[in-house]
């Protein structure tokens, strides 16, 4: 498989969010693609964390468009973290179309981001979103994806029962935050493809949004023997594209056995 991975620099609005994922559409199509990651708050950055963000919804008309260049351009697009409205509730979800099925909601966030340090920084993401309840593989041209977005990055049990589940990739779109992404980024990520022997693509948020949030960026492809096949780095409203294999998989999972326990679907 062919895949792109985006990195942007996202604002709080959706038109100007909106025309740059369009035009990554095209270039990620103009290289031949199959499929197009997009990172988490990729269509609303939210920097004012005292309100509430603005859900979208199924058929939103930002929905709409992308459909529509998801078919014009025939690739599939997962869109890595969106405000969404679901049974009356917003979540962080991740979200999905393929050029011959409309966008839908293919995983809730499930760890989401509080922290409260006293004189230093507060941020409660649950008073935003309501979490997941649970792991979400996504089935696409024969490929099984394990989804995850940002802060479930740091929860080894997820990608554990993704191990389990036998999936050839794992998605991890983020909005990391420079000192941690400096920290641990590259770390836990690499960790997260070698433990799974699976795939890792991560797109991610990078650089200044209006002074109010700094994202590291460094977008990363991985593959099951932790080797980066793809990092970004500081790039801003770019892609990477690469070609995936599965019998890249398999020649790890028969170097390294570590299958014992997995699950068979």
């Amino acid at each position: 498989m062919k895949l792109a991975v985006a990195q942007m620099c996202s604002m709080d609005d959706f038109e100007s969010n909106l025309k740059i994922i369009l035009e990554l559409i095209e270039r990620a199509a103009a290289e031949k693609a199959e499929i197009l990651f997009f990172p988490e708050n990729c269509l609303y950055m939210r920097l004012d964390k005292k309100v509430l963000p603005p859900y979208i919804e199924a058929g939103s008309p930002y929905l709409s468009e992308i459909y529509a260049s998801s078919k014009k351009n025939k690739i599939a697009i997962h869109l890595g973290g969106v405000g969404y409205l679901s049974k009356g509730e917003g979540v962080n979800a991740s979200l999905f179309c393929s050029p011959e099925n409309d966008f839908e909601c293919t995983y809730k966030k499930q760890k989401l981001f509080d922290i409260d340090l006293p004189g230093k920084h507060s941020y409660r993401e649950s008073d935003a979103y309501r979490h997941g309840k649970k792991n979400e593989v996504l089935h696409y041209a024969s490929w099984r994806f394990g989804q995850s977005i940002c802060y479930d990055l740091r929860f080894s049990e997820i990608y554990h029962e993704y191990a389990l589940q036998n999936v050839d990739a794992i998605l991890i779109p983020s909005s990391f935050l420079v000192p941690t992404g400096k920290a641990h980024w590259h770390i836990l990520n690499r960790a997260r493809a070698i433990e799974s022997q699976a795939y890792v693509i991560s797109a991610t948020q990078a650089g200044d949004h209006k002074g109010r949030h700094q994202s590291f960026g460094h977008s990363l492809v991985i593959d099951p023997w932790g080797e980066v096949l793809i990092d970004l780095e500081d790039q801003i409203n770019s892609i990477g594209v690469v070609e995936i294999h599965k019998n890249k998989i398999q020649q790890v999972r028969e170097q390294m056995p570590m299958r014992l326990g997995v699950k068979s679907e």
